[in-house]
């Protein structure tokens, strides 16, 4: 066989070993997302929704919590593009189907109105467990009360970080991280997706606008947002203690607690 021959004969078997490793990978990758090792399960129990209207339970699905939790864009905070993400429009399609029990309770069920719910979640990595179950009364009962305490009340008099100034004065700034943390959002480290997280945003325009008074100093929360606390409610967050007075021996106290001084 002559150097053309040689080289033609190399070339088909170089391409052939590309299709025999392309054809395995497509093989392990289908194994893989057939034996559902990539999904998460989202366990539709936990973010059941019971609420009451004239003494009667209603069931829902608290798609807000769900994404939170997997850190997927809500589409009632972001500015994000969310065609593409079908994953987060199945998961506001879910419904509870709720049928009564003869001998008291309820059959609960877990449905969607979108045809391709499954197959989108499943794109977006999650897998929906505890689809299924029955409540009693009283299961019903302490659901809707654990509801209850919804939203995060978080006390703008616990974030509060104490500086000085150039020239000795005392500063009072809001301890963002802390609070962000507090709101318990677990936001992505993706600058984009994070960013375009209202209540992230409303949280770090947050402040303290601080009075002099005769016996101390009066401290009220300010923002840079008009709509601040709107934002926030929207993201499951109350502010309280957003008004208090300090005396000075309360800022010398925190200011000595958040910079003890060198042994």
């Amino acid at each position: 066989m002559d150097a053309r021959g040689k080289r033609a004969l190399f070339m088909v078997l170089t391409g052939l070993l590309c299709l025999a490793v392309l054809a395995a990978g497509v093989v392990l990758s289908i194994g893989y997302y057939s034996r559902g090792m990539n999904l998460r399960d989202v366990d539709m129990k936990k973010y059941a929704k019971v609420e009451m209207e004239d003494e009667v339970y209603t069931l829902s699905v608290d798609a807000d919590a769900i994404v939170r939790d997997f850190h997927l864009p809500n589409p009632k905070n972001t500015t994000l593009d969310l065609s593409r993400y079908p994953d987060v429009e199945a998961l506001y399609s879910l419904v509870f189907m709720v049928t009564p029990r003869e001998q008291g309770g309820w059959d609960i069920h877990t449905g969607s109105e979108r045809a391709t719910a499954s197959l989108d979640l499943r794109k977006g990595g999650l897998k929906l467990v505890n689809t299924e179950w029955t409540w009693t009364e009283a299961d019903m009962k302490n659901a809707y009360r654990a509801g209850l305490e919804y939203p995060r009340k978080l006390s703008m008099k616990k974030y509060v970080l104490c500086g000085k100034n150039s020239m000795g004065g005392y500063v009072l700034t809001v301890d963002h991280e802390r609070m962000l943390r507090a709101a318990g959002w677990d936001l992505p480290a993706d600058e984009t997706v994070r960013k375009a997280h209202t209540g992230y945003k409303a949280i770090l325009s947050l402040g303290y606008f601080v009075q002099p008074l005769e016996q101390g100093f009066l401290v009220q929360t300010s923002s840079t947002l008009e709509n601040v606390n709107a934002i926030l409610l929207e993201n499951g967050v109350r502010l309280t203690d957003t008004t208090w007075v300090y005396t000075l021996e309360e800022v010398e106290a925190l200011y000595a607690e958040q910079h003890p001084a060198a042994p």
